[in-house]
């Protein structure tokens, strides 16, 4: 079973794997094609960072130290009484996470709580 754009006319958005017969539009495709990682390197543009990578092994007991330090990123929230927005009544529900990620990276980096809204950030 096909779904076709009503904004496009007929062009399919969702196909199933039986349909053969759809028209792919000129330079486009439908299957995925391996990246040349030389002209588009993965993970951006920026310099690969030299950090060591954690091994699984030590997994365990690094989480149980930041949940009895309470230095999660939620622990210092709660201890700022920085807490989820509310998205009732709102039509601008879609940008409370973002502006709660906002006041949580404010507050991380030692510049404060600072309640932030956003309807401010989402509305024209």
């Amino acid at each position: 079973m096909s779904y076709v754009s009503i904004l496009y006319d007929g062009e399919p958005i969702i196909k199933s794997a039986d349909e053969v017969n759809v028209q792919v539009p000129e330079n486009l495709s439908t299957g995925l094609k391996k990246r040349d990682t030389s002209k588009f390197p993965r993970y951006g543009f920026a310099k690969p960072v030299d950090m060591p990578i954690i091994p699984r092994s030590e997994w365990t007991e690094r989480i149980k130290e930041i949940e009895q330090s309470k230095s999660r990123l939620s622990d210092l929230s709660y201890s700022k009484g920085i807490l989820c927005k509310s998205q009732e009544k709102t039509n601008y529900c879609w940008a409370n996470s973002i502006v709660y990620c906002v006041e949580l990276v404010r507050m991380s980096m030692g510049l404060g709580v600072k309640y932030l809204s956003p309807a401010s950030v989402a509305a024209p």
